[in-house]
C-alpha cells in the first residue's frame, strides 16, 4: 500500500510533463493497491483524468466509474471542481454522450451521500 501511494505520487508529478511515464506509474500503483480502498479509488480517478486528457473518453469514463464504486468525500469534492470549465474532466463532462454519463454519476453520488 505504501508503495502504491508512492507510485500514485509519481504519476501525479509526471502528469503535466510526461504523460506516458505518468500512466506507467498509475498503472503500477493500481496493481499494488488494496482493492476497494480509498487509495484504489484515488488511482482510478487519476487515470480518468489521464485518459480524459488523451481524449479517450470511453476509458476515462470507465476509470471514473471505478473510482466511484465506493463513496469517498474527497473524490466527490475533486469531481465537482474538475468538471467545471478548465478542469481536468471538463471536456469529458461536456461532450455527448459522456456528459449524460457524468451527470448520472453525480446523481448517484448525491443519492449515496444523502
Amino acid at each position: 500500500s505504501d508503495l502504491a501511494g508512492l507510485y500514485l505520487s509519481f504519476g501525479r508529478i509526471y502528469a503535466s510533463s510526461d504523460s506516458a511515464r505518468s500512466r506507467f506509474y498509475l498503472e503500477r500503483a493500481l496493481r499494488l493497491a488494496t482493492p476497494e480502498s480509498a487509495l484504489t479509488s484515488e488511482i482510478h480517478y487519476q487515470l480518468a483524468c489521464y485518459f480524459a486528457g488523451q481524449h479517450d473518453f470511453e476509458r476515462s469514463l470507465r476509470e471514473l466509474r471505478s473510482a466511484f464504486e465506493h463513496q469517498f468525500k474527497t473524490l466527490d469534492q475533486r469531481l465537482a471542481g474538475d468538471i467545471e470549465d478548465g478542469g481536468k474532466l471538463y471536456e469529458l463532462a461536456s461532450t455527448p454522450p459522456y456528459d449524460k454519463a457524468v451527470n448520472d454519476l453525480l446523481l448517484n453520488m448525491s443519492i449515496g451521500i444523502g
